[in-house]
């Protein structure tokens, strides 16, 4: 079953409207089905709802990213993404990195590899970029976010540590919160769950 918004309600009668769509619907879950990606096929499409009639366009589905990305059209950015090069993909999720679009980041960054999803962790880490730390973070295994969580401590990144401290356990809390407290660290202490005053120590 197909829905429209309201404002498309018209295009429910349209033959080659309809053709288009079935046809397009049959493509995106076969691309769904078949995809190795698990965000992708967590969000198989059951229901889909038509919100927008556009096209028919020429371009490649890499040509397209491009163009969607530069008009702001996330929704089509996204859709196209999926079938674009793993070139494309690349160069897209390091543009939208550069030009500190948050919001086709975390788009693209969805159908990368997990490997490259690391990296661009790591990376936001050493360029001090808290927003796409936050969007990759929750890809880490336990270990590894407790890791960050000491590390960003060490290094007195207090924005970072913010995100991290949230892996820790309630005796790492503690015995981090008694270390934070001895070292005069109360920026930190105030962010460990459970350490909101001094006289806890």
């Amino acid at each position: 079953t197909v829905s429209f918004i309201e404002e498309l309600k018209q295009y429910a009668d349209n033959p080659d409207v309809m053709e288009a769509i079935r046809l397009a619907i049959l493509e995106e879950r076969e691309t769904e089905e078949n995809s190795t990606n698990q965000w992708v096929t967590n969000f198989i499409m059951t229901n889909p709802v038509v919100v927008g009639v556009d096209g028919p366009y020429q371009e490649t589905y890499d040509e397209l990213a491009a163009v969607f990305y530069e008009s702001g059209k996330k929704e089509y950015y996204s859709s196209v993404l999926e079938k674009s090069s793993k070139e494309t993909q690349a160069a897209m999720a390091e543009r939208a990195y550069k030009e500190h679009n948050i919001p086709c980041f975390s788009m693209t960054v969805q159908i990368l590899t997990a490997e490259e999803r690391l990296q661009y962790l790591e990376k936001s880490y050493q360029d001090n970029q808290t927003a796409f730390f936050s969007i990759l973070f929750s890809d880490l295994a336990g270990n590894e976010q407790t890791s960050y969580a000491y590390r960003a401590y060490e290094d007195d990144r207090k924005d970072f540590f913010s995100i991290a401290v949230e892996s820790l356990d309630s005796y790492q809390c503690e015995a981090l919160a008694k270390r934070a407290y001895r070292e005069g660290k109360k920026e930190f202490l105030y962010l460990i769950p459970g350490a909101k005053d001094d006289k806890d120590f």
